[in-house]
């Protein structure tokens, strides 16, 4: 069995409703949303990842698909939420890689464009026995660091609580980056052109 190992949960089982279209399917770059975000993904120390989808969202399984790292775990039932979302992907890694105390768990949205390898990786390495939160600046972001013993704190969340909230009452570990470096996740057409302008 491998040691201190990584996973990764990538929660894409939203509707894009406020965007109007499929976000994750625009245009980015050379590719689309979803291709540079899997590609950080892959580049990155993270030995297993975890794209929680919805079943009938055949583009984005058709997507994973091509990353050998990335594993797609096509819900049969819509979560209500994006939390629902993340618990479905530790159950899955739970099932598939019963993780050890030692191991680690990161966390973050698929619509962050700007997310890179080096950031995921950052992370990654900071993470010991508090949850691991990057500061942009004086302004959190993405992804989030779990020991994997902490992710069954997501489980006890009240139905009206996100993952900020254990955030919040947690003791976590910040590390700091440029607010440049900032991955934002892209929820309007607004969202999307700010992202688009500001990229490299």
């Amino acid at each position: 069995m491998e040691n201190n190992r990584t996973f990764g949960i990538i929660p894409a089982a939203g509707h894009s409703r406020r965007m109007g279209t499929h976000k994750l399917l625009m245009p980015w770059k050379n590719g689309r949303v979803i291709d540079c975000v899997l590609e950080a993904w892959t580049k990155s120390c993270v030995d297993h990842s975890v794209m929680v989808v919805r079943k009938e969202d055949e583009s984005l399984i058709e997507s994973a698909s091509l990353q050998p790292s990335i594993c797609v775990l096509a819900l049969e039932t819509n979560t209500d939420d994006m939390k629902q979302t993340i618990q479905a992907g530790l159950k899955h890694i739970e099932t598939l890689w019963s993780p050890l105390e030692t191991e680690r768990c990161l966390i973050a949205p698929a619509d962050l464009p700007k997310l890179t390898f080096q950031l995921i990786d950052a992370v990654a390495g900071a993470i010991e026995s508090k949850i691991v939160v990057p500061m942009y600046g004086d302004k959190i972001g993405h992804p989030t660091g779990f020991p994997w013993p902490k992710t069954s704190e997501i489980f006890e969340l009240n139905p009206d609580e996100g993952l900020d909230a254990l955030i919040k009452r947690s003791p976590t570990k910040k590390i700091d980056f440029d607010l440049a470096l900032r991955p934002r996740d892209i929820d309007t057409p607004e969202d999307y052109s700010r992202e688009c302008e500001s990229r490299n």
